[in-house]
């Protein structure tokens, strides 16, 4: 978009879609179920939906009665940006679950980024979500 970007492993691809007229979403999804997650808001500020982003992201575990851990997050980015959020955390059954979900604070409009991955997955996987944070750059519109 020009106001945004990260680097990947090439072997993925980036899926892009404009969610409305002033929501663009990027994802890149693995087969184990990493997750780079970003949506650019034009109009929306995006910190109103971390909580419900949040719950959305650990409804099955919530529902298998796993123990979920809600921590405050706050992460640097490379072009300086401090990005605010909250990280889920839970274990069961084969999963060690970890999700990170961050906005821009800004007036109008920003970024909501979302990564998640198992910590049982290979250490490639988890190589991809630390590319992503060491590369990631957001522009606010």
């Amino acid at each position: 978009t020009g106001n945004l970007t990260f680097a990947y492993p090439g072997k993925y691809t980036v899926a892009s879609t404009a969610v409305t007229d002033s929501n663009a979403q990027h994802i890149v999804v693995t087969a184990l179920g990493t997750i780079l997650l970003v949506q650019n808001y034009e109009e929306e500020i995006p910190s109103g939906l971390l909580n419900v982003m949040f719950d959305k992201m650990v409804e099955e575990a919530k529902a298998l009665a796993f123990p979920i851990e809600r921590t405050e997050l706050s992460r640097k980015i490379s072009n300086g940006k401090t990005m605010k959020g909250v990280r889920a955390h839970y274990k069961g059954g084969d999963d060690d679950v970890t999700i990170d979900i961050t906005v821009t604070p800004s007036g109008k409009g920003g970024f909501l980024v979302l990564t998640m991955h198992d910590n049982y997955t290979s250490p490639e996987e988890k190589q991809i979500i630390k590319l992503f944070w060491e590369t990631l750059a957001l522009k606010d519109e």
